[in-house]
């Protein structure tokens, strides 16, 4: 992205791609072809492939996604004791796990493993807009509730716990959101846009979703389990 410019693979693009990786053209351009496309008679041309049509309507948080996103790939360059080992936009970091008898599906917008120095730690990281109100936010919590509480966040990262990391547009957002929540089995910290920008993704910006920490640290020094409270 330049100047508001958003920039997409052509569909020579594609083909290139899929042909270098030996994968399926035909998927890639079902969900990445920038072709316009009519779904039916009469109806308004949008973009032919599917997740980029996703992408579209949704501009505003997949900037903020990208924001995150290349500032934490930034700072790790440029720190000698950090490495960004994992770094999984949204339509890789989803993970399926069984619970109470039935399969789900976990969605993040990113998933990112961590090193510090010699030891490394899993985020799950999500870019929130709207849940600001105690409805919402507890939505919003709920399948993390049933992952935490499932069994499987441990053996699905090498028997680390994974710590969400919940990014919001402005301090007042985070505060709702930190008001309306009590979520003890999910270790989680928070943070917002213009604190980022201004200490570092890096940097002692998360606030823990916590009675007992209640400082603001820096992610490799979260030390947040489920029932931390």
């Amino acid at each position: 992205r330049v100047f508001a410019q958003r920039h997409v693979l052509s569909e020579a693009g594609l083909t290139h791609l899929t042909r270098r990786d030996r994968a399926a053209e035909r998927i890639a351009r079902g969900r990445w072809s920038p072709r316009p496309w009519r779904p039916r008679l009469g109806a308004a041309r949008v973009l032919a492939g599917s997740a980029l049509r996703t992408m579209a309507g949704q501009l505003r948080h997949q900037d903020a996604i990208a924001t995150v996103a290349a500032a934490l790939s930034t700072e790790c360059a440029r720190s000698p004791d950090h490495a960004l080992l994992e770094l999984l936009p949204t339509h890789r970091a989803s993970i399926g796990y069984f619970a109470h008898g039935a399969n789900y599906v976990l969605h993040p917008d990113a998933f990112v493993r961590l090193a510090y120095r010699n030891a490394y730690q899993p985020y799950f990281v999500e870019v929130e807009r709207r849940a600001t109100t105690p409805k919402r936010a507890r939505a919003r919590l709920r399948n993390y509730f049933r992952y935490f509480t499932s069994g499987w966040t441990q053996p699905d990262h090498g028997g680390q716990t994974p710590i969400v990391l919940f990014v919001f547009a402005n301090a007042n957002d985070e505060a709702s959101f930190q008001s309306a929540v009590d979520a003890d089995a999910v270790p989680l910290a928070t943070s917002h846009l213009p604190l980022l920008a201004e200490r570092g993704v890096l940097g002692d910006t998360w606030l823990p979703l916590s009675t007992h920490h209640r400082t603001r640290q820096a992610p490799h020094r979260l030390r947040l389990r489920p029932g931390s409270d």
